[in-house]
């Protein structure tokens, strides 16, 4: 949809209602996108918050009759667009589990979310007839199917990994944070490095809050479990919480 106005009036909820509702979502999206990828303290909750926003932007669309549109016009903001509250918190749940994650059969990992990215862009291409008359609108939908895609994958393969694991006991030998982009970056990877190394690592991504939890010279575990989806997974924790 090129007009920057929605083609379809909402249904149910007043168009102004919705105007509302949509500038909502753009600051509560904007707003939790920069806190997970800056300073992901609560991290679970930040981390459920920015799966529960896209979802129920998409459940809000469907209720009002698919009103919203995924076009972000260049040359005017458009108050029905909800690309901002699909794309912020899906790109940084990506951000955090490129940095926060280890997963040792990146061909697996790939393949699934290519597979889940393939099954949201077709959903979205087949259901909303707007977005095959324009070439932006589907490339925010592809967008957002590769970028929800592999976040899924990566944190239901690890989180909801149901699977034993297995423990290592090491020795935190050295740890840095980098801030991506230099000093003015907007991005932190967290990494230690831990003797004895796993084969092939030398440093191992973690999360903030284990980040601070592990000092040099000190105890840790080196924990390595399957994966709900078979991709298999490796992470440094304190050893009582392994």
């Amino acid at each position: 949809m090129s007009n920057i106005v929605g083609a379809k009036r909402p249904s149910h909820i007043s168009t102004a209602r919705v105007k509302r509702l949509v500038w909502l979502g753009d600051a509560a999206a904007t707003l939790f996108s920069i806190w997970t990828i800056v300073l992901p303290v609560p991290y679970f909750l930040l981390i459920a918050c920015c799966f529960a926003l896209p979802v129920l932007a998409i459940c809000l669309d469907v209720w009002i009759g698919g009103a919203l549109s995924w076009d972000a016009s260049r040359h005017g903001r458009n108050p029905l667009s909800f690309v901002t509250i699909l794309l912020a918190p899906t790109l940084a749940l990506s951000c955090r589990a490129l940095g926060d994650f280890n997963f040792l059969i990146w061909q697996a990992s790939v393949a699934w979310s290519l597979f889940a990215a393939a099954l949201i862009a077709g959903g979205v291409y087949w259901l909303v007839p707007q977005v095959r008359s324009s070439r932006r609108q589907l490339s925010n939908v592809c967008l957002f199917a590769l970028a929800f895609g592999y976040a899924a994958v990566a944190f239901v393969d690890r989180l909801l990994d149901p699977f034993g694991v297995t423990s290592i006991a090491t020795t935190v030998s050295d740890k840095y944070a980098r801030v991506s982009g230099g000093v003015h970056g907007s991005s932190v990877w967290y990494n230690v490095s831990v003797a004895p190394s796993p084969p092939g690592l030398t440093w191992i991504h973690v999360r903030p809050d284990v980040y601070h939890q592990l000092e040099i010279g000190r105890r840790a575990c080196v924990v390595q479990g399957s994966g709900l989806l078979g991709i298999g997974w490796l992470e440094v924790r304190p050893c009582e919480n392994a």
